[in-house]
């Protein structure tokens, strides 16, 4: 079947991604509602391959298998991602050329990323008083239109993370940089326009860059001894705090005094979903039937740890892939 029009294209693939070609029984959540612990879409001629598990049950199951593995141990050359994914993925927040795969797609046992960050976000490790304070200032402003009082939100959250790796005590990152998020896709389905994934992938590059010259300027490249590719970790909060900053912080006025990790896995934007691969072809636990296993190098499998958070209360959910699981 060819698809000349861009727009004909567009709607059958949103069709084919709601729609599952197989599903499996049924588990409950924490409400015992009825839940698919998977939904799998194939479609051969595409060469489009997705598994999506659902809950808590059906993750950790498939964890167990010790078959998950992150993205770059099956996929080290992004251009070896199944097509629809690769458009997305290489043109996103979670990669950049030349600094590679965002850490979350990544096993990297010899970074040191993750431990210089555990040091900048370990408290007291950075005064956020005023940043607070002005989150609270634009949440009582009932001046601002919702729009704008949503963007000074992102600001504020931004820089309350950024900061952390800028030069200077008082430096925070100007709007032009974080304007860049307005231009980043979130979805395959804009991965699908050309203008929008040239236009997210020179925009992510940018904040890369911006990231890298911060660190340069503070010595922390030389001083933790910070890999090639960590910009793009360094980068992320610019992109994922449009994300996610209104809706923590709307959530938490809502009840200043209320669990902080409840509300972190009850929210209505918590991540979605996180990807994973296998090396080998697997039923994942039994999830799948041993003729139609997940298959070694093509098979993207998308863990739902929004649904999972919500469904278990488990903190572990919230950014990763729960308790037995890795960020």
């Amino acid at each position: 079947m060819a698809y000349s029009n861009p727009t004909i294209l567009l709607a059958f693939l949103s069709f084919v991604l709601l729609v599952p070609s197989s599903t499996g029984l049924f588990d409950g959540n924490r409400n015992n509602e009825v839940v698919n612990p998977f939904k799998r879409t194939k479609i051969g001629i595409l060469g489009i391959d997705i598994l999506t598990l659902n809950t808590d049950s059906a993750i950790q199951k498939a964890i167990a298998t010790g078959d998950l593995k992150k993205v770059d141990e099956v996929c080290p050359d992004i251009n070896d991602v199944q097509w629809l994914l690769k458009n997305y993925f290489k043109n996103s927040r979670f990669y950049s050329k030349p600094f590679g795969y965002f850490m979350a797609f990544r096993t990297d046992p010899k970074s040191s990323t993750r431990a210089y960050l555990d040091k900048k976000f370990t408290p007291g490790a950075m005064d956020v008083t005023n940043f607070a304070k002005d989150a609270a200032n634009i949440l009582l402003d009932k001046k601002l239109s919702k729009k704008k009082a949503d963007n000074a939100l992102i600001a504020v959250f931004v820089n309350a993370i950024a900061c952390r790796f800028l030069p200077g005590k008082s430096s925070t990152i100007s709007s032009k940089t974080l304007n860049l998020n307005t231009k980043v896709i979130n979805g395959v389905v804009p991965a699908l326009l050309p203008t929008k994934r040239w236009r997210s992938r020179r925009a992510v590059k940018k904040a890369c860059i911006f990231m890298k010259d911060a660190a340069a300027e503070t010595g922390d490249f030389e001083k933790y001894k910070l890999h090639e590719g960590s910009p793009i970790d360094l980068a992320h909060p610019i992109f994922a705090g449009s994300v996610h900053a209104v809706d923590c912080l709307r959530e938490i006025v809502k009840d200043p005094d209320q669990d902080v990790e409840l509300m972190m896995c009850r929210r209505k934007g918590t991540t979605d979903k996180i990807p994973r691969m296998v090396t080998q072809n697997s039923t994942l636990g039994g999830l799948l039937p041993l003729d139609k296993p997940a298959i070694a190098g093509k098979t993207v499998v998308l863990l739902k740890i929004g649904d999972a958070a919500k469904e278990t209360d488990d903190i572990s959910y919230a950014f990763g892939a729960g308790p037995k699981g890795s960020r």
